[in-house]
């Protein structure tokens, strides 16, 4: 199974999670790694669009493509989330969710719905799990935003 994240230049190949374990997440508290993807390209550019002042919109981004095995992936479906699990900021009930499916460390993967768009969805990968060999990035380029991103004078 194919899924997309995007990063910085120095950063597009690295799948240690670092960056989620200090800043915490959607579906991570601070100090335990994830890797946030997304199953397409386009949902990555969107969720990385959302956390963007639009002003400030990095050039130097990168776009990686990364196999993952798709029988090591667990669905969480919309269905069995809390009210307002899309909400800004996202409760934190939702960090619980995502600690629980670390620690029991059965999945590698957990395919999440976006709240950015919840009829696609992201996947979360465990780096500390003994199959994360299996993750491999298999193709990473530079990302050109449109230019309608762009702020209008």
């Amino acid at each position: 199974m194919r899924v997309y994240r995007i990063a910085r230049k120095q950063w597009v190949n690295d799948l240690s999670g670092k960056g989620a374990e200090r800043a915490g997440g959607r579906w991570n508290p601070r100090g335990k790694c994830v890797v946030y993807t997304s199953e397409s390209s386009s949902l990555a550019m969107l969720e990385s669009l959302v956390r963007y002042d639009m002003d400030l919109i990095p050039r130097d981004v990168y776009m990686a493509a990364i196999e993952i095995p798709a029988d090591a992936v667990e669905d969480l479906p919309a269905h069995q989330l809390p009210a307002g699990w899309r909400n800004v900021p996202p409760p934190p009930i939702l960090q619980q969710v995502g600690l629980r499916w670390l620690n029991l460390g059965q999945a590698l993967c957990l395919r999440v719905p976006s709240a950015v768009n919840p009829h696609e969805f992201n996947v979360l990968i465990n780096p500390v799990h003994p199959h994360f060999e299996e993750v491999k990035v298999v193709s990473s380029w530079s990302l050109t935003w449109d230019e309608r991103f762009q702020p209008r004078p």
